[in-house]
């Protein structure tokens, strides 16, 4: 449910978008890369509505999220 506002496709095909594009700049799988960008898009809205609420995760929100999950796992 916290995925079912206005703005979250849009952060999901920006996000896709950057990850095709990558993907193909490198060589990569485009199944694996897609399957990746819809991964994260998923795991920013569940740490999102975590943190927040399930009606409150926002395009803008969602975004800020997937940043921070990426980042932290780069970290590790």
């Amino acid at each position: 449910p916290g995925l079912a506002r206005g703005g979250s496709g849009d952060v999901l095909t920006g996000l896709m978008g950057g990850f095709v594009a990558t993907a193909l700049r490198q060589g990569r799988d485009l199944v694996e890369t897609v399957a990746a960008a819809t991964w994260w898009h998923a795991e920013g809205g569940r740490q999102a509505a975590q943190a927040r609420s399930q009606l409150g995760v926002d395009g803008t929100t969602l975004a800020e999220f997937i940043n921070r999950a990426i980042a932290e796992s780069v970290a590790d």
